[in-house]
């Protein structure tokens, strides 16, 4: 596997949360390639507004927790 690399074709995002909901939602990205190919991404998101029931949602996630959590 080659050593990575720096790039310029990662695109981030800023989130306005104000108007959403606690819990989790579905960010879906889209888009087509310079051959024509659609190309789409899906990721869901989880809102929480409590710190202390955040740390306790992320201790017990199905994925590696982190060593400290914060919102």
């Amino acid at each position: 596997m080659p050593q990575p690399v720096v790039t310029d074709h990662h695109w981030t995002l800023e989130i306005e949360t104000s108007g959403l909901a606690e819990g989790l939602h579905l960010i879906e990205v889209e888009t087509t390639d310079a051959y024509g190919k659609v190309h789409t991404g899906r990721r869901m998101i989880r809102l929480q507004d409590d710190p202390v029931n955040f740390a306790t949602l992320d201790a017990n996630s199905i994925r590696s927790p982190r060593a400290a959590s914060t919102p």
